[in-house]
């Protein structure tokens, strides 16, 4: 009797479904505002539970959601766009990609 349905995958069909989903995670974040930073500055991985806290009261997003509004072109930004920064308002790690409600645009 033949299994229609295979339980165990080979290692080649476990490659290609990981390699599919990942070009799909790919699409994906290309499509997302025009950010296209993989970075994750300032996660639960790299702040203390305060620092997180602090963030969160601001409404900081890693990726910012609000077109044309990033950390990269805030005036409280340290930084380059590629590479995490540091916000001036609480001295943290920010995403150049991020976003808070305290963004400000830069002067010229």
């Amino acid at each position: 009797m033949t299994n229609l349905i295979k339980t165990n995958p080979t290692r080649r069909t476990f490659i290609k479904s990981s390699l599919a989903l990942s070009a799909g995670g790919a699409v994906l974040a290309a499509c997302g505002n025009g950010a296209t930073s993989g970075l994750q500055c300032a996660t639960s991985d790299t702040l203390s539970r305060s620092e997180m806290l602090s963030r969160e009261g601001r409404d900081y997003a890693e990726v910012s959601q609000v077109d044309g509004r990033n950390c990269v072109n805030c005036e409280f930004y340290n930084g380059l766009e590629a590479e995490c920064g540091s916000c001036q308002i609480d001295n943290l790690p920010a995403n150049p990609a991020g976003h808070c409600v305290s963004w400000t645009e830069q002067q010229a």
